[in-house]
């Protein structure tokens, strides 16, 4: 239930905020904090969904120079994902 309420977070009320902003980063983040909850959660077609957020994060991540970039790639690592 924690899990679920978290991705619903995520996805409901802080994606579209830092969208408007246009905060990349805070984004980013959410999207990877987003991806994580899913991958806890397990579902299949969070696992789906959890890649694509992971795979802009990082092409996001690699685009900005920005430091979480290895975090991404030790996460899609450990998921065992990829991002062709």
């Amino acid at each position: 239930a924690e899990l679920n309420e978290a991705v619903r977070i995520r996805r409901e009320e802080q994606l579209p905020v830092f969208e408007k902003l246009g905060d990349e980063r805070s984004l980013l983040t959410a999207r990877v904090n987003m991806a994580l909850a899913m991958l806890l959660r397990g579902r299949k077609t969070d696992q789906i969904e959890a890649r694509k957020h992971l795979c802009r994060s990082l092409k996001d991540a690699q685009r900005l120079k920005l430091p979480e970039l290895e975090k991404i790639k030790s996460i899609l690592k450990k998921a065992r994902m990829s991002c062709r």
